[in-house]
This record gives structure tokens, sequence and C-alpha cells, in this order.
């Protein structure tokens, strides 16, 4: 299973999703020299699970459902989230 399968297939597992993008960064960040191998990865997600949670909370949803990828297949994440009701104000 290639990484976005399993990112979307973690993130299921913890919310309905109406929408998601998956975008990589990794490759500006290869020289760098603390670079380890893992992938720059922003994240673009909808989701009727972050209804009335703070920023952080929704966040903080989205790390628990990639734990374990962090360090390892995820070396750097920016995140933006949104919920399904705001998303549908847009």
């Amino acid at each position: 299973m290639n990484l976005d399968n399993i990112i979307k297939s973690r993130l299921s597992k913890v919310m309905d999703i109406d929408y998601l993008s998956i975008n990589y960064d990794t490759k500006k960040h290869v020289n760098h020299k603390n670079y380890d191998g893992g992938g720059h990865i922003e994240l673009e997600i909808v989701s009727s699970a972050f209804e009335g949670l703070s920023l952080l909370d929704q966040h903080k949803l989205v790390y628990k459902a990639l734990e374990g990828m962090i360090k390892k297949e995820i070396h750097a994440l920016a995140i933006k989230t949104t919920s399904t009701s705001d998303w549908k104000k847009e």
C-alpha cells in the first residue's frame, strides 16, 4: 500500500472524510543536513469530526490517527483542517 492510501486509511478509521488533499514537499528537503528519509507532507482535511473542536484538538485527532508514522514515514507534517459545515459555507 502506498503512503497516500495508508494515510487515508488511518484517517478514515477515526473520522468521516468529506475532502482530503495530500501534497508532498519532500524533494525540497532531501539535501538538508537533518533529513532522515521521511516525507514532508501537507494535508488538507474536511471532516464532520472537527465540528465543535478547537484547532488544536482537530490537529490532535489527525496526529493520533497517524501515530507511529511521525518520524518514520512522515518527517514533517503541515495540517489544514476544516469542519464540514465551515467547508460548505465557503
